[in-house]
């Protein structure tokens, strides 16, 4: 038995589910059990998925490898009790400008943005228009354009994909390709990681690694 914690985090919740019907498929005597991981005031998503796993309050989580490895460089009390069990086929590495319809004007708009990186690329794009890093759920951005809170969002294209947020009505989205550096940084790139001593469980869910993928990523693992 698999104990993998998740979060009341849409875009995690969907990955989850992914790799839990990747092990049902490749590791059919490995049974699953989803386990709801508390969210930890001040920490992000990843840190508080992680955590769980270093406390042994799951056994397994699923997260992005750019993020697992920001929780590394910034804890490494973290980073010594966890290690990568699986490495899933890398999504899209691109991002995608979402706007409401028939806005007039986009000069000096508020957009908000899912990583510092994009927060770059889209202030490369735009004159003029103000960026906010902000980490939170991709449905409740989408919910703060809907509802005026913001202008325009530039958002990972995964992660809208893979929460179904990419045919929302009254909204329109314009792709900006990604590039297999990206995807070697990790960008969209998930993996399922356990605590290190937990050998019997890492051996076998190294089946689920897409070889190619971690041969992109192979400086990042």
């Amino acid at each position: 038995m698999a104990v993998i914690g998740v979060i009341q985090d849409n875009l995690y919740k969907s990955r989850a589910n992914i790799a839990i019907k990747r092990i049902k498929k490749k590791c059919s005597g490995l049974p699953v059990m989803i386990h709801q991981v508390s969210e930890i005031r001040g920490y992000n998503s990843t840190y508080a998925l992680l955590n769980a796993v270093v406390i042994r309050d799951a056994d397994i989580v699923v997260v992005e490898l750019d993020r697992l490895n920001d929780i590394r460089l910034k804890y490494p009390d973290i980073s010594e009790n966890i290690s990568i069990a699986a490495v899933l086929k890398a999504g899209n590495p691109g991002n995608v400008l979402i706007t409401r319809k028939f806005e007039k004007k986009f000069g000096h708009a508020v957009a908000l943005c899912d990583s510092i990186q994009a927060v770059r690329q889209l202030e490369s794009i735009f004159d003029g228009i103000v960026c906010k890093y902000n980490d939170d759920d991709t449905v409740k951005q989408i919910e703060r354009l809907k509802q005026g809170q913001c202008d325009a969002l530039f958002l990972s294209t995964d992660r809208v994909k893979v929460t179904q947020s990419e045919h929302i009505r009254g909204l329109s989205y314009k792709y900006y390709e990604g590039s297999e550096k990206d995807t070697s940084q990790g960008k969209a790139v998930w993996v399922i990681v356990a605590r290190y001593d937990n050998k019997g469980l890492i051996d076998i869910l190294e089946k689920l690694s897409d070889v190619k993928t971690v041969e992109m990523c192979r400086k990042k693992l």
